[in-house]
């Protein structure tokens, strides 16, 4: 298999005479027509640098009938071709790897639902304005992106999306997301200015601004009332302002060092909030 021609070690039974389904990580159909190619590693907390694969994968002769990939802790490097997926593939997991560059997300198969290229070493700023429509969960997190991600053409079907421990910039605009968002991690970035909160989608259930550089003073009073989960600690918010009650997400808010220094106190019965 070209896939694997540059995997070390050779997964056990690769290019063997047995039934593809004897291969380690392939499961085939009836028909031996290959479905899931699974090479999940070990993270380093559990065992030692020793136990997993490592070389270089070539994504472009993966099968046809392919519909889940995943490549989980282990060491592939260089910077993947998402170019010409099998067009059935629904599920790509990168995850924890040592894949470095710029991916191109711009001809993904339509029918993905899932990508996740968090923990490794990509890097540039990622076209996300031709995302398939399809894309339910798009997770980012962990590597070395900068610039400031074009969030005004996310995929219409996007429900979770995880920028997360980057190094974006630049003020992202939240005013145009999915309608059916339900989850949204911004932090341990190095986004600033301003969020504009007034047009989240109804939906959003968490939203994570902390540990970032916003400033001024937002406005919670439009937060969506299905929210749960908020955090906007570590950042340098100022002044006060109010919200609407009741609500799910004040009892639990992270406000914590929100303005600078100081803390965000809320008084979820009153609907107010400030910078102490």
């Amino acid at each position: 298999m070209k896939f694997a021609g540059n995997i070390t070690p050779t997964p056990d039974g690769w290019g063997g005479p047995s039934l593809c389904s004897a291969w380690q990580g392939i499961k085939c159909d009836d028909a031996g027509n290959v479905q899931e190619l699974v090479l999940k590693g070990c993270p380093l907390i559990v065992c030692p640098p020793s136990v997993g694969f490592s070389g270089s994968v070539d994504l472009t002769a993966l099968p046809s009938g392919l519909h889940l990939l995943n490549l989980y802790s282990n060491k592939f490097s260089g910077t993947p071709d998402l170019s010409a997926l099998p067009s059935g593939l629904q599920s790509l997991y990168l995850t924890s790897n040592e894949f470095s560059g710029t991916p191109d997300l711009s001809a993904l198969p339509s029918a993905l639902q899932t990508l996740n290229i968090a923990v490794n070493y990509f890097s540039g700023t990622p076209d996300l304005t031709a995302l398939p429509s399809g894309l339910q969960q798009l997770d980012l997190g962990g590597n070395q992106f900068s610039g400031t991600p074009d969030l005004t053409a996310l995929s219409s079907g996007l429900q979770q999306l995880f920028l997360n421990n980057n190094q974006f910039t630049g003020t992202p605009a939240l005013t145009s997301l999915p309608s059916g968002l339900q989850y949204l991690a911004l932090d341990n970035t190095q986004f600033s200015g301003t969020p504009d909160l007034s047009a989240l989608p109804s939906g959003l259930q968490h939203l994570n601004l902390g540990v970032n550089y916003f400033s001024g003073t937002p406005d919670l009073t439009a937060l969506p009332s299905g929210l749960s989960r908020f955090y906007m600690g570590d950042n340098d918010f100022q002044g006060s302002g109010s919200f609407t009650t009741p609500n799910d997400w004040c009892r639990s808010v992270d406000g914590t060092q929100a303005c600078g220094s100081a803390d965000a106190s809320f008084d979820c019965n009153a609907g107010t909030w400030s910078c102490n």
